[in-house]
């Protein structure tokens, strides 16, 4: 019987990187499962405005039961002893008797209470606001995440591409010495060169076979790590589709970076922070205010409300007023720690635009000098293909030894080298000044 494994393969690009890491990435996924919980606080929040119903049943047993018996009718007796005849002896009536039972064997007793806060100085207003302000202040928490998990693929990916750029290099290489070794072979059994040359040839094979075994386990190794950053399965096989020539940077943000760069992410997230602590600030001040609620009370019992042996009912309403009027100045400590904290917000908001231009200007510097490499890399790279184009010819014609054509390969590689290199560095700094002026805080992709 034969078994066939068939593995899944993605095709892809630096585009369709992004956007599986947005729908994949570990961060997002977090994100996602703490809205439930600031969801939870929404819905606590905004339950305050309803009434509170709380039903209640209690059942009792008395070992030591006890009753009060009480007459309803009294007789009156002339007083023999006096003349007057106004002058009675009251009695009760024996026969007129009625229990009331003081501590039943069996009592049972339900009730429902409703409750409804009537003025608290708007605290549950405040309190309402604040969850709200949370769930929007995380919508603008997971923007900046989807930004973050963009520039961190985007430059991963393009030191990958670098990578493939240097196994495509390192192929050709060995390809270029299979054909010496083969040609020098050919001429050394002709007897045209000498065994040195011969073993030469040999060696610079090996080495070059060396060379490209070493770079297709880094590209490997680089592929299995993008599989991690986009949460892909071990098993599934990537195919990258694009180069590094071919990949866009987005390059319009350092045309607008000015007028982007005080809305980057961390300082929005720092006025949103500050606006909780507000809304946190007015509920803390609200605490020793008075505040005013309704409350409704329904009870069915057994004995009854009015002492009967039979069950009865009633009910009542109330308006409670409560008035924390000193709780040894520990609200105003509260108070006072929050405005501290929205102090210091405010001193780091003003340092966060201080560090933004900082960042900026050196992001641009890395830019400027980043371009003016890559001007550099590409004409060294023309003269030095030009050169090794050249010295193959010569060889191939047996016009310069071995020695000499290496010479010029090497220096063809370490310029083809450097130009994917310095390209790379060119698109990894449009792409930090993305990062300056869209997300903002330490780069962690480079």
């Amino acid at each position: 019987m034969i078994s066939l494994l068939v593995l899944s393969l993605v095709e892809l690009n630096i585009d369709r990187a992004v956007e599986i890491a947005r729908q994949n990435s570990f961060q997002v996924e977090a994100l996602d499962v703490r809205r439930e919980a600031l969801e939870g606080d929404y819905i606590k929040a905004r339950s305050a405005f309803l009434p509170n119903l709380k039903f209640q049943g209690v059942y009792t047993y008395n070992a030591n039961p006890a009753e009060l018996h009480f007459p309803t009718r009294y007789l009156g007796y002339p007083n023999n002893q006096t003349p007057d005849p106004n002058d009675l002896i009251v009695v009760p009536d024996t026969t007129s008797l009625i229990t009331i039972p003081l501590r039943p064997r069996h009592a049972f007793n339900f009730q429902a209470t409703l409750q409804q806060p009537i003025f608290t100085w708007f605290r549950e207003i405040n309190a309402y606001r604040l969850a709200r302000h949370q769930m929007e202040t995380h919508e603008v928490e997971r923007e900046q995440t989807l930004l973050t998990v963009e520039y961190q693929v985007r430059s991963f990916y393009l030191e990958l591409l670098a990578v493939r750029e240097l196994l495509h290099l390192k192929k050709r290489t060995l390809e270029d010495m299979e054909e010496v070794f083969k040609s020098t072979s050919k001429r050394y059994d002709k007897g045209l060169v000498s065994r040195l040359e011969y073993l030469q040839a040999k060696v610079e094979l090996e080495n070059a076979r060396y060379d490209y075994e070493n770079a297709r386990k880094l590209y490997e190794d680089m592929k299995d790590n993008l599989k991690v950053l986009l949460n892909l399965p071990p098993d599934e096989e990537i195919k990258i589709t694009d180069s590094l020539q071919s990949v866009s940077v987005d390059s319009s943000v350092v045309e607008n970076a000015d007028s982007l760069i005080m809305e980057r992410y961390d300082i929005r997230l720092l006025h949103e922070q500050k606006k909780s602590l507000h809304y946190l600030l007015e509920i803390q001040k609200s605490a020793t205010k008075p505040s005013i609620m309704g409350q409704a009370n329904y009870t069915f019992s057994r004995p009854a409300p009015n002492l009967q042996s039979d069950w009865g009912s009633t009910w009542t309403v109330s308006l409670v007023g409560v008035w924390n009027a000193f709780d040894g100045f520990r609200n105003k400590g509260e108070v006072k720690k929050i405005e501290a904290q929205m102090d210091q917000i405010d001193l780091s908001i003003e340092f966060a635009r201080k560090q933004a231009r900082v960042e900026l200007d050196k992001a641009l510097r890395s830019l400027d000098i980043a371009r003016e490499n890559l001007r550099k890399m590409e004409t060294n790279l023309n003269v030095a293909k030009e050169m090794f184009d050249s010295a193959k010819e010569q060889y191939e014609k047996g016009l310069i030894p071995l020695i000499k054509f290496r010479d010029m390969q090497r220096a063809y590689i370490a310029a083809r080298i450097g130009y994917d290199m310095a390209l790379k560095d060119y698109k990894k700094s449009l792409l930090e000044v993305w990062r300056v002026v869209r997300i903002g805080g330490e780069s962690n992709g480079r």
